[in-house]
């Protein structure tokens, strides 16, 4: 069998050194170049033009990797097995649609939809059409969680409960960049509950199950901030932000464990910790420690321990990457996406996430900002 044959959505043009809005598609193209299962033969963007300057731009073979300006024409064409959606989320469902209706597997970023009625129709159309699907909440292909669910499965016993603290990486306390402003809106399709929470519970519950019940509380610690050009000069300032940055879920999962997450925003961790997650069973305890960062992207250097009742102590647990070299050949965030490729590709379907499993989380978001209690002092 062939390599999978890639038409990417939404490569820029350029490559900045920090994150930049509209940039994401880099990442995946750095993926999908660095893995030999895999050969791009396609780039999309709004136009045939702009699709040809990233080609030259990333100094690709013009005759081998087709410019497109047309979703249609992409999704007709019929040397792409494999769509990847990498572009903002408003504009996730348009561009997905033809390409699962022309019978295409697809590669849809996360958050899937501005709303959930239209992540439950995209999701549906998949699974009626009968394509491969894979969601953009990387975390879920992370070797750690993949270690993780391996003690829960052999070595914890049944679990009983499990508790989450993190810190959130997205502070606009200090300024924010205008270009990213939706994250700070609680109504946003890319607000901080759906990139922070999202991604957290997407690995989450890839471990530990789904919620059955919750609770959530909610707090804006800065009401406002300064936005911020590209060169961090000030554009506006009183800028509302209405999406929480301390966040308690609580709740029941649907195994029957209890389940606790908090994040906060901080300017000093104690700790130097990002994320620290204990998961309970009957036969001993699991814990993960990280360094701050994304969740879904900065799990790389955790640190695993287990003790397991009538022992002594706890230990660190080894856990291996298990992934090709195609994984190791990139870095940053590159590397989480190198990752969600790599299990796809090797038929690892535990180890990668689908839009039936971010359709879950994006139910739990929902269920848990519509009946959230905003603190308010």
């Amino acid at each position: 069998m062939g390599p999978i044959r890639v038409g990417i959505i939404g490569v820029a043009g350029q490559s900045s050194a920090q994150y930049t809005p509209g940039e994401w598609g880099v990442h995946h193209l750095r993926a999908v170049l660095a893995n030999t299962r895999y050969e791009l033969t396609a780039i999309c963007n709004s136009t045939v033009e702009s699709a040809s300057r990233s080609i030259a731009f990333h100094q690709l073979d013009a005759n081998k990797v087709r410019a497109y300006g047309s979703v249609a024409d992409l999704a007709a064409d019929p040397q792409v097995d494999l769509v990847v959606v990498a572009v903002d989320a408003s504009k996730h469902v348009q561009l997905a649609q033809p390409v699962i209706e022309a019978g295409k597997d697809v590669y849809v970023e996360f958050p899937l939809a501005p709303n959930l009625k239209e992540c439950e129709q995209l999701t549906q159309l998949a699974k009626d059409v009968g394509v491969k699907s894979i969601a953009g909440t990387q975390a879920h292909s992370d070797p750690a969680l993949a270690k993780l669910r391996y003690l829960v499965e052999n070595e914890i016993g049944k679990i009983v409960s499990t508790v989450l603290v993190g810190t959130s990486p997205i502070d606009s306390s200090a300024g924010w960049p205008a270009s990213a402003a939706t994250f700070l809106s609680v109504d946003g399709y890319a607000s901080r509950i759906r990139i922070v929470n999202g991604h957290v519970l997407g690995g989450f519950s890839s471990v530990v199950g789904q919620f059955e019940d919750l609770q959530a509380v909610y707090k804006t610690q800065s009401p406002t901030t300064t936005l911020l050009d590209d060169k961090f000069q000030p554009v506006k300032t009183n800028y509302p932000v209405t999406s929480p940055d301390h966040v308690g879920i609580q709740g029941v999962l649907r195994s029957g464990a209890l389940a606790s997450i908090h994040f906060r925003v901080t300017a000093a961790p104690v700790d130097d910790c990002g994320f620290r997650w204990i998961i309970s069973g009957t036969a001993g305890e699991a814990e993960l420690v990280t360094k701050p960062g994304f969740f879904q992207t900065g799990l790389d250097g955790a640190v695993i321990r287990l003790r397991k009742r009538g022992e002594e102590a706890s230990k660190e647990v080894d856990w291996d990457t298990g992934y090709s070299d195609a994984v190791a050949a990139v870095d940053g965030w590159t590397k989480s996406i190198a990752r969600v490729y790599a299990a796809f590709a090797e038929g690892r379907e535990s180890e990668y996430a689908t839009l039936e499993t971010a359709l879950e989380v994006h139910r739990t978001l929902d269920k848990a900002t519509a009946g959230a209690l905003w603190a308010s002092k």
